[in-house]
């Protein structure tokens, strides 16, 4: 992503992305309107390393989505905290944040002693980066790693985008606000390597659940986020929470049929097959065009041994989509279904 203000970042110490055959490079500008028409034409310039990696760091991130800043607040704080879960070396930071924001502070506390990791007394929305530490700083698992952001809405701030100063919430447009600050950590083994990637998975959910919790409270009627946290809860392992979700975001849009693969996909994580095929019978049905919808019906088919009926909902995941690997697997496959189904005594 590139911000008003970053800059380039030339890294020569084994940190070279793999870029494997087909990778899609997404660019994300942080752009303001001119008032008029302008021409975007942006450009990236790649550094090719001359060995592969030999080493492998992680990110993890703080963040808010509840900044509501009220017209003329000249002093609003958004805290957030993370514990590490194992340890690593800290090698780079990256804040961001909108034009009210006025300062940054980001700390690590390890046995009640605290370290200032970064400090923006004055922050200044056109002046963004990520910072690379010159000596990189160990941090042990248990670490907690907390920033601290204030906001100043009031008339009295020069870059307050809005005179006289309107309520500002969470939001992508630079009039609304942002609070966040990622991290680059360098795992000390592959165990805590591993550690954090579970961590980070887990994390993501999290946040896509705390993320849609914020649409929610702007429309309430957000049939997509009702099932977005349902997909999170389920991956968390609440499988009741996820139900209920699901069940929520149906009787908001009984049209859509997202919800009814979710739901699907929840009963066969609870191991009711019968729920699983209604569920995914009525996904189809209100879009058949879904490969995914037909491709797990044959799969829940094949496992309730309606072979027939399996193939069938295979063949059409297929031609929606050719390139479905797993339909095709599962296509091959289900003559040894058949003929196991078969040979079992009746």
């Amino acid at each position: 992503s590139w911000q008003p203000g970053r800059r380039v970042q030339h890294r020569t110490d084994g940190l070279a992305w793999p870029l494997e055959t087909n990778t899609d490079l997404v660019l994300q500008l942080h752009l303001n309107p001119s008032g008029k028409l302008e021409k975007i034409q942006p450009s990236v310039g790649f550094y090719f390393a001359k060995q592969p990696p030999s080493a492998f760091p992680v990110k993890t991130w703080l963040s808010s989505y509840d900044i509501d800043i009220p017209a003329g607040s000249d002093h609003y704080v958004i805290t957030n905290s993370y514990v590490l879960p194992a340890d690593a070396t800290l090698l780079a930071i990256l804040p961001h944040a909108h034009y009210t924001a006025t300062r940054i502070e980001v700390t690590a506390a390890e046995n009640g002693i605290s370290k200032t990791l970064l400090s923006i007394p004055r922050w200044d929305f056109n002046w963004q980066g990520d910072y690379v530490y010159r000596e990189p700083i160990p941090v042990r698992k248990g670490t907690v790693l907390s920033m601290n952001i204030e906001y100043d809405n009031s008339s009295h701030n020069p870059r307050n985008p809005s005179n006289p100063p309107k309520r500002i919430v969470y939001g992508l447009n630079s009039t609304n606000e942002m609070g966040e600050v990622w991290f680059q950590l360098l795992p000390v083994s592959q165990s805590a390597y591993q550690a954090y990637q579970a961590d980070y998975k887990t994390r993501i959910y999290q946040d896509s659940i705390r993320y849609n919790e914020f649409l929610l409270r702007n429309n309430p009627r957000d049939a997509v986020a009702l099932s977005t946290i349902g997909v999170g809860w389920m991956a968390l392992n609440e499988l009741n929470k996820a139900e209920g979700f699901f069940l929520e975001s149906i009787k908001v849009d009984p049209t859509a049929d997202f919800p009814y693969y979710h739901m699907a996909s929840l009963q066969i994580q609870k191991g009711n097959l019968p729920r699983a095929y209604a569920a995914l019978q009525k996904a189809t049905r209100m879009n058949a065009r879904n490969f995914k919808s037909q491709g797990l019906l044959g799969v829940v088919c094949s496992q309730l041994e309606k072979f027939d009926e399996a193939e069938l909902h295979y063949n059409a995941a297929l031609r929606l989509n050719p390139n479905d690997a797993t339909a095709r697997e599962n296509l091959s496959y289900l003559s040894v279904q058949r003929a196991k189904a078969a040979s079992r005594p009746r």
